[in-house]
């Protein structure tokens, strides 16, 4: 199955980053059209093979919504996934010591991939307002990781649980809309946030049946609507 989806980033390359990151993607398998080199640089990057529009579409009802999301994750073999959290751990301590910016650096390792987890005071700094500084963080990393390896990165970079914690409100957030479109027959708006959220709500949807979701909006007003099926 086929995807499509635009992004923008302060440059084409982290554009691409994001797009191949919500595409569950590699470079070789994709196509890329580059729509502004302006700040923030526009990409559209689309799967090859692809027909359509909509980074969320695998396939679609009579209305030309969404069913379901697709994502397809690329399998690493043990050595690979290693290899990324060498590579994880080197670009980190290397960042925060340019920054000056004293935290430990625990990377832990299974078969679904790396995660990072940055420890010490005052990391607020690192999160950012609602968590921007640390999505930065993660691409950096991953496209470090991507640089230093030469596979898709399997990375997630989070601290002190903020990541995790900012998932599950998504999770039960999502969840609740969901219930309230099925009941009331009329779609949900969720704020604007970034690709790897929208993401997120996408897959935990995907399985509620009733529902079905679509990004809406450009730039940073891109949102998730949540339709009843």
């Amino acid at each position: 199955m086929g995807q499509s989806v635009e992004t923008e980033a302060p440059t084409v390359a982290e554009a691409v980053e994001r797009a191949l990151d919500v595409l569950g993607a590699t470079e070789e398998e994709v196509d890329v059209r580059v729509l502004s080199e302006a700040d923030p640089a526009r990409v559209r990057v689309t799967r090859r093979g692809y027909q359509g529009d909509g980074e969320e579409v695998a396939e679609r009802g009579p209305r030309g919504k969404p069913e379901r999301h697709a994502h397809e994750q690329v399998v690493l073999s043990t050595e690979q996934i290693q290899a990324q959290a060498e590579a994880t751990r080197e670009f980190l301590d290397g960042l925060l010591d340019h920054m000056d910016f004293a935290a430990d650096v625990e990377v832990n390792v299974s078969t679904d991939g790396v995660v990072a987890e940055l420890v010490g005071d005052e990391m607020g700094l690192l999160i950012g307002r609602y968590g921007a500084t640390l999505l930065a963080i993660q691409d950096l990393t991953r496209l470090a990781v991507k640089t230093k390896t030469g596979d898709w990165p399997q990375v997630r970079v989070d601290i002190e649980g903020y990541g995790e914690r900012r998932r599950e409100q998504l999770e039960q957030r999502a969840l609740e809309l969901a219930e309230r479109v099925k009941e009331t027959g009329t779609a949900e708006d969720m704020p604007p946030m970034p690709p790897s959220e929208r993401r997120i709500v996408h897959e935990v949807l995907s399985s509620v049946e009733g529902v079905v979701t679509e990004s809406e909006g450009e730039g940073a007003d891109r949102h998730l609507v949540i339709f009843p099926a």
